[in-house]
């Protein structure tokens, strides 16, 4: 398959084959739909030094924004529905540790003890035809369409993420103020 890689420091990526990658134990294999590009993908190759980040060292497929259909489960994948659209959530942490089994892959203890430093980040991304994801980083589309949700893996989910760890929690006490002084409290 076609993949976009990261192949040097202040060097443009590279298109070549590389082999379809099969998911592993609590992985999913996507059929890629979309791939952003933003500025920390440009930043990876044209900006960044060798020995800045070990773990975002070449070679390996750009990509961090990401969406595309459910082909192929790993062992132990239940949820994911085979052939339904998904985005990816491209931080991805230990999934073992406190903050990974609160949903805090950013959080990640273990982070520095990682290979990469996400989907896109180090490990290979959606800028191919085929990408690889843990399961438990795939955020179901619906009925939005794929091609156009890919930037939203990051310029949405980034926010979203923030939000939903903010939320009150059950007979959580919460308050709000406004510009109007001591009426905007609630």
């Amino acid at each position: 398959m076609k993949a976009v890689r990261h192949i040097g420091y202040h060097t443009f990526p590279e298109i070549k084959d590389v082999d379809k990658p099969t998911p592993g134990p609590g992985e999913v294999l996507l059929k890629v739909a979309g791939a952003g590009a933003c500025h920390s993908d440009v930043a990876i190759f044209h900006e960044f030094d060798e020995g800045l980040n070990p773990q975002m060292d070449p070679e390996f497929t750009l990509g961090h924004e990401n969406t595309g259909w459910a082909e192929d489960l790993g062992e132990g994948v239940s949820g994911i529905e085979p052939g339904a659209a998904y985005l990816v959530y491209g931080p991805v942490g230990c999934g073992i540790c406190r903050a990974c089994t609160r949903g805090q892959d950013t959080y990640c203890e273990n982070a520095t003890e990682m290979d990469y430093a996400g989907i896109g980040l180090g490990r290979d991304g959606g800028m191919a035809e085929y990408v690889v994801v843990p399961a438990r980083n795939l955020v179901p589309l619906g009925d939005a369409d794929p091609i156009n949700a890919a930037p939203l893996a990051d310029a949405a989910l980034t926010p979203y993420h923030a939000i939903k760890l903010a939320l009150p929690k059950l007979n959580a006490v919460a308050s709000t103020r406004s510009s109007s002084g001591s009426a905007g409290w609630a």
